[in-house]
C-alpha cells in the first residue's frame, strides 16, 4: 500500500527491489483487494525501485524532484520514502488533473490547473471566489511550475465567479456555451483576456 493504493508487484523480483522482501505478506479476502483503488493519494512521497529519482503525487500525477534542495523546498523532506516499481513509476501519468490548486515552492505565487494550464491566482479573493480556498494547496518546484503552460485546452468550458455565463475555449478563444457540468470557475480578470471567438 503506497499512497493509500494498492501497488501491484508482476515479479518477486519488484517485489524486493521495492524493499518489501523482509516485510511479513499479510492475506486479505479477494473483494477486499478487488475494492483497493490503484490511484496514489496526492502529497505522497514516492521513489523509483530501479534508480536514485524521487517524485511527489500532486494533482494525480508524478512531479519529479531533481535534487534534494527541490524535495525539501516542495516540503517532502520529512515524509516517508515510498519506493514502487520502476514499471509503476515509468507508468505514473505527469499531467496535473483539472482543479489542483498548486503553489510556486519559496514563493507566494498560487495558482489552478485548468484545461491542463496554469491559471494565476493574482489574490487570495481571486483564489476563493474561483473556489479553491478549501482545496489542498500542493507545492511543486519552481522548475514544474514555470514549464507549465498557461493557455487553456481546446474544449474546456469556463466560467467567472458569479456569473452564470458559461464559455467553450477553442484554438485560444472564446464561444457562449451552453454547459452545466465540468465547467471550471476563472478570476474573470483571466476570462476577459481571453480573445472572443
Amino acid at each position: 500500500i503506497v499512497g493509500r493504493a494498492r501497488i501491484d508487484f508482476h515479479t518477486m523480483t519488484e517485489l524486493q527491489a521495492a524493499g518489501y522482501g523482509g516485510k511479513p505478506r499479510q492475506v486479505i479476502p479477494p473483494r477486499v483487494w478487488d475494492s483497493l483503488t490503484t490511484t496514489i493519494a496526492d502529497g505522497t512521497r514516492i521513489k523509483d525501485a530501479d534508480s536514485s529519482s524521487q517524485a511527489a503525487i500532486v494533482g494525480g500525477a508524478k512531479v519529479p524532484f531533481i535534487s534534494m534542495d527541490e524535495l525539501t523546498h516542495a516540503g517532502y523532506a520529512d515524509k516517508p520514502m515510498q519506493v514502487i516499481p520502476g514499471r509503476v513509476w515509468d507508468n505514473l501519468t505527469t499531467t496535473i488533473t483539472d482543479g489542483t490548486r498548486i503553489a510556486k515552492a519559496a514563493a507566494t505565487s498560487e495558482a489552478a490547473i485548468v484545461g491542463r494550464a496554469r491559471i494565476d491566482f493574482h489574490t487570495m479573493t481571486e483564489l476563493q471566489a474561483a473556489g479553491y480556498g478549501g482545496k489542498p494547496r500542493q507545492v511543486i518546484p519552481p522548475r514544474v511550475w514555470d514549464n507549465l503552460t498557461t493557455t487553456i485546452a481546446d474544449g474546456t468550458y469556463v466560467k467567472s465567479p458569479g456569473s452564470a455565463a458559461v464559455w467553450l475555449i477553442n484554438g485560444g478563444r472564446r464561444t457562449p456555451a451552453s454547459q452545466s457540468t465540468g465547467v471550471q470557475v476563472i478570476p474573470a480578470r483571466v476570462l476577459d483576456a481571453i480573445p472572443l471567438a
